[in-house]
C-alpha cells in the first residue's frame, strides 16, 4: 500500500495514515543543489539524512534531531548500507530519496582514463543502484517513491556548448 504525502493542518509534509513527519535521504548535500533540497526539506518539517564525501567538515549543515550527516563515497557500498541505516535508526523509515551525488569529469569522453570511468560508473551508477536497493529493501512495503537525475546529466563541453 502507497504511503500519500499530505500537509498537515501547519502546512507541514506527513504520513497521511500515521501523521508521523516525512523521511528522506539526499546525497551530494553539502552544496548546489543538495544542500537546496535538505534545507527545503527541513523547512517543510521532514526528517532528513544528508551525505556526502566531507559533508561535516564542510560545515554547511549541521546535525541535529531532524537532521544526521553522514560522511563518505556514496559510490562505496557500506557508504550506503551507513546512510540508509542512520535514517532507519533515527528515523524508522525513507520516504524520499534524492539522488543528488554525481561526479562529472569536465574533458571528453574520449580522454577518459579508466580510473575516470571507474571514479564516473562508481558514483554515478554503483552509488545510486546501492542507495535504491537498500532503500527499497528496507521499506517493502512503502518504497522511497522520488528519485532525482543524477546531476551528472548536466552535459558541458570543453568548447563550451551543447
Amino acid at each position: 500500500m502507497k504511503h500519500i504525502i499530505r500537509a498537515s493542518p501547519e502546512g507541514r509534509a506527513q504520513d497521511a495514515l500515521s501523521g508521523r513527519p516525512k523521511v528522506a535521504i539526499v546525497t551530494g548535500a553539502s552544496s548546489g543543489i543538495g544542500f537546496e533540497m535538505v534545507k527545503r526539506l527541513i523547512e517543510e518539517d521532514y526528517r532528513v539524512v544528508a551525505n556526502s564525501r566531507k559533508i561535516t567538515s564542510a560545515m554547511t549543515l549541521h546535525s541535529n534531531a531532524d537532521l544526521k550527516l553522514v560522511d563518505g563515497d556514496i559510490g562505496i557500498e557500506e557508504t550506503a548500507k551507513h546512510v540508509v541505516s542512520t535514517a532507519i535508526e533515527n528515523f524508522g523509515t525513507v520516504d524520499l530519496l534524492v539522488n543528488n551525488a554525481g561526479v562529472f569529469i569536465p574533458k571528453p569522453f574520449t580522454e577518459y582514463t579508466t580510473e575516470d570511468f571507474r571514479r564516473a560508473t562508481q558514483t554515478n551508477l554503483a552509488g545510486f543502484f546501492s542507495r535504491w536497493r537498500k532503500c527499497v529493501c528496507r521499506n517493502s512495503d512503502t518504497s522511497p517513491q522520488v528519485s532525482l537525475a543524477q546531476p551528472c546529466l548536466r552535459r558541458r563541453s570543453t568548447e563550451g556548448t551543447w
